[in-house]
């Protein structure tokens, strides 16, 4: 940044466990780390999507988790978009094939459905 100039930036809040989260955001500049405190509340997610965490791959394996979802709902839910915000991680449809219509990510209510592998 030029001097006197200012930016902003979203931060993700990606909670692990439930209930008080309270960490430090350091950023590091061409003059110093400036450190802020942070904190949120992780809830539980009504739709029982969990992390994908703690997996131990060898080189050149695969790790195929079913992702799955439940439709907390009374009505369809249409799923519009899956995607991954890392570029080590590729995402399937849940039938392995490299396009599909509607009908593959729509979640009855109350029902859980794989959605991604």
């Amino acid at each position: 940044l030029r001097p006197g100039e200012s930016t902003s930036f979203e931060i993700v809040f990606l909670p692990r466990h439930l209930g008080f989260v309270e960490d430090t955001l350091t950023i590091h500049s061409s003059f110093g780390a400036y450190e802020y405190k942070v904190m949120g509340t992780g809830i539980s997610n009504p739709f029982r999507l969990r992390p994908l965490k703690g997996a131990r791959i060898p080189i050149n394996a695969t790790y195929s988790p079913s992702i799955s979802m439940y439709n907390p709902y009374n009505t369809t839910l249409q799923i519009l978009e899956v995607y991954s915000s890392g570029g080590y991680l590729h995402l399937e449809l849940p039938n392995g094939l490299p396009e599909g219509n509607e009908t593959i990510w729509e979640i009855r209510p109350f029902e859980t459905k794989q959605i991604a592998k």
